[in-house]
């Protein structure tokens, strides 16, 4: 029997905030962490994780878009 390797634990970087913000209208949570100038946004969907690595200024500006619960890490 062969064992199929499970990518769907993979994340997903997205380098469009436009792409990101739509993705989190399906997303169950958003989780922020801040590291120093760069702020990294993870969406948990029902099958993949995506990021986005953006500056400070511009994730609390994304964030203030986003519609699902925020977490920070």
């Amino acid at each position: 029997m062969r064992r199929r390797w499970k990518v769907d634990k993979i994340p997903r970087e997205v380098f469009d905030p436009d792409e990101f913000l739509a993705l989190a209208d399906g997303a169950s949570k958003c989780l922020v962490k801040r590291l120093g100038e760069v702020t990294k946004l993870k969406l948990r969907t029902s099958r993949y994780l995506y990021t986005i690595k953006l500056g400070t200024s511009d994730a609390e500006d994304l964030l203030g878009k986003i519609r699902c619960p925020k977490e920070e890490q």
